[in-house]
């Protein structure tokens, strides 16, 4: 499953799909953190672009999602 289709099926899990974010951001980073240490520059920067990427997303995801006060209704 490559990156694009994970993300596609986060967004279809509900509050599964935070996990599967975390996660994502998890895996992105110890990536990153393996490029900065063992690494050229280019794959570094490669990255720490997926990395943002995947932050980016989550951000995304977040502020799309609905709170527990927009559920319940006004009287």
């Amino acid at each position: 499953m490559d990156m694009a289709e994970e993300f596609r099926a986060a967004y279809s899990l509900g509050m599964t799909a935070m996990t599967t974010q975390k996660s994502l951001i998890d895996e992105e980073y110890l990536e990153f953190c393996k490029a900065f240490l063992h690494e050229g520059f280019e794959e570094q920067l490669k990255e720490l672009a997926d990395l943002v990427y995947v932050c980016y997303q989550y951000a995304c995801l977040l502020y799309t999602s609905p709170s527990p006060r927009d559920r319940t209704r006004s009287r």
